[in-house]
């Protein structure tokens, strides 16, 4: 299907697991399989690629090297246009002076790798445009932008300078553009007193060694000092707002998604950006994604402390304009069998265009506003069709249509009310806190023992597990085993509180938390403790233990047996085991070595 892909020995092993299996010593040559074999089903691919042509070459370059071929890579790309433009009818470029007008401007930013052109010109001819150069008439707007060689920092102190003293802007992004778009609205928020990013997101950056962000962020807030730019709504398709798993580690990965797909978005295989393209993607193998080489790209790794402060779930920047998320999830496509393959084995795992996770387009700058998004998911789907397809197309205008914070047809809404714990639930980061212990005496006594984690815990009776505030100024590390104070004082909310809630309707809740961190035998004898209290309300009690709270029962029916046969012989009593791990977990090994889901989000903040 004339996919090309440019890797290194470690890779082919990745590729080609099985020719890994069949190569017996170190001295065996690594004999290459003349397909590719599918291991994943999800995505209904069916049968093996077979290989057409192999090259192998020895092809090195330097870090400025590679700097230096984005560059070029960009000038094409964006025909030796950089700033802000007008965008005609007929998607002609013409000269922009900033006018200070009472209308609202509409800005397209285009994605990575991209231009105004390449991201939206598939908009032209279609009822979007109609009803876009119709009511923003002559107030479009485009930033052509460098994407590779400049941080979305960068990018938007090149907006606001530009822009008028004053300022209404709506905006349509793709990809990348949406990262530029969240740091435009932070900092364009109507809250003069929360913009940009906290005092902790700041002294974050700084603990990073982020000089050149800090840089732009003092440059952006010097322009705004004597303007005034509102961002009064934004459509953000595809957008890597917690970073896609394509930019991590190597940057070669992503390049060779992109060099694929651009190929056969332009159709144009000669075409002199995608020459330059694939001399950029053959260069950059074993090329780790550094801020020092190009932070337009690195700014879109997850694990980026760009990414981390953007989607700080503590901040106390909260934005209060409206968002209109399109996102999308490629099914099967014959012509691009090859390339799914690859990924599936590669790097994505879970729902994905091709370049972005979807779960990642969810993400971002935290809003009070409602958010809302469409999802397409069919086998047209992938992330340079969004301004194709008829589908994602009437999503577009569905949300430019709509008034402020109104639904808009066909949406779902994702977020309602204040960031916090809700969005934290959403975007499945655990918080909040549910704690009961109230005992009227006349109704039956639940006792609720949560997991592995799954209690929190103060120090000095402060929340530092779980607060993401905290996290950021490094207070996980007054957890530690050797310090004392540290208290279990409640329940984590999203994990427990609607089972809570539901068990409240007939049974008095006592939620028992225990520190998860000391051995099992101290929380017993707690438990012990309160047990022998509650035996002497003589209502029926019931014990559930989840996870590691059914560990806990289990050690204490071993060491604290008088009172468990005191429990075990009560009238009504009964326990209920949740998933508890009674012949040991494999989670443990994966929490130690930093592999487990939590981990994994505590080390985005």
């Amino acid at each position: 299907d004339d996919t090309t892909w440019f890797c290194n020995a470690d890779t082919l092993e990745d590729v080609f697991p099985e020719a890994v299996a069949i190569k017996r010593s170190a001295n065996e040559a690594f004999v290459i399989p003349t397909g590719i074999t599918n291991v994943h089903e999800e995505r209904g691919i069916i049968g093996d690629v077979m290989l057409k042509a192999l090259h192998v070459f020895t092809k090195k370059k330097v870090d400025i090297e590679i700097r230096e071929l984005a560059a070029d890579l960009e000038r094409k790309q964006l025909d030796n246009r950089s700033g802000l433009y007008l965008l005609d009818k007929n998607f002609q470029f013409n000269e922009y002076a900033p006018v200070v007008s009472d209308k609202p401007w509409i800005l397209f930013l285009h994605g990575t790798n991209s231009s105004t052109k390449g991201s939206f010109s598939e908009l032209l001819n279609t009822e979007v445009w109609q009803h876009i150069h119709q009511h923003y008439d002559g107030h479009v707007l485009a930033l052509e932008h460098e994407t590779l060689t400049k941080s979305p920092l960068d990018n938007v102190l090149n907006i606001l300078q530009q822009l008028p003293q004053i300022a209404s802007v709506q905006i349509i992004s793709h990809s990348r553009g949406g990262l530029v778009g969240d740091v435009l609205a932070r900092f364009c928020s109507s809250n003069e007193n929360s913009r940009g990013f906290d005092a902790n997101e700041i002294s974050f950056l700084k603990k990073e060694k982020r000089t050149a962000d800090i840089k732009s962020i003092e440059a952006i807030h010097a322009v705004l000092a004597a303007k005034k730019i509102t961002v009064s709504k934004f459509i953000r398709v595809a957008c890597p707002a917690s970073g896609t798993t394509l930019a991590s580690g190597r940057m070669d990965n992503f390049f060779n998604m992109t060099f694929n797909l651009v190929g056969l978005a332009t159709g144009l295989m000669a075409n002199p950006v995608y020459v330059s393209f694939k001399s950029l993607a053959s260069s950059v193998i074993n090329c780790k994604n550094d801020v020092n080489i190009l932070p337009g790209l690195e700014a879109m790794n997850p694990d980026s402390p760009f990414i981390k402060a953007l989607n700080s779930p503590a901040t106390q920047v909260v934005l209060d304009n409206p968002l209109a998320i399109i996102s999308g999830n490629c099914k099967t496509k014959l012509n691009l069998k090859a390339l799914l393959i690859i990924a599936s084995k590669l790097f994505f795992t879970k729902h994905n265009d091709l370049v972005v996770n979807t779960a990642a387009m969810y993400r971002g700058a935290t809003r009070q506003s409602n958010v809302q998004y469409f999802l397409d998911e069919a086998t047209d789907v992938d992330h340079f069709h969004y301004f194709k397809n008829a589908s994602t197309q009437a999503a577009i205008l569905n949300a430019l249509k709509a008034q402020a914070d109104s639904p808009i047809q066909e949406f779902i809404a994702l977020q309602k009310g204040a960031a916090g714990l809700d969005r934290n639930a959403i975007l499945k980061l655990d918080g909040g806190q549910v704690f009961s212990q109230t005992v009227t005496g006349t109704r039956p006594i639940v006792i609720l023992l949560p997991g592995i984690m799954g209690s929190n815990l103060a120090a000095s009776d402060k929340l530092v597990w779980i607060n993401y505030l905290r996290f950021l100024a490094g207070d996980l590390k007054k957890l530690d085993i050797k310090n004392s104070g540290i208290e279990a004082q409640s329940l984590i909310k999203t994990s427990y509180a609607k089972l809570v809630k539901h068990l409240q309707q007939s049974y008095d809740v006592v939620t028992f938390a225990f520190d998860w961190r000391l051995q099992l035998n101290d929380s017993a004898v707690l438990l012990k403790n309160k047990i022998e209290e509650l035996l002497t309300y003589k209502q029926p009690i019931k014990l559930i233990g989840h996870s590691m709270g059914g560990v806990l029962v289990r050690d204490f029916m071993v060491s604290q047996r008088p009172t468990w046969n005191k429990l075990n012989e009560s009238a009504g009593f009964q326990l209920i085991f949740l998933g508890a791990p009674l012949g040991g977990s494999y989670r443990i090994p994966y929490v130690l070595f930093g592999n487990d889901a939590i981990i994994d989000k505590i080390s985005k903040l």
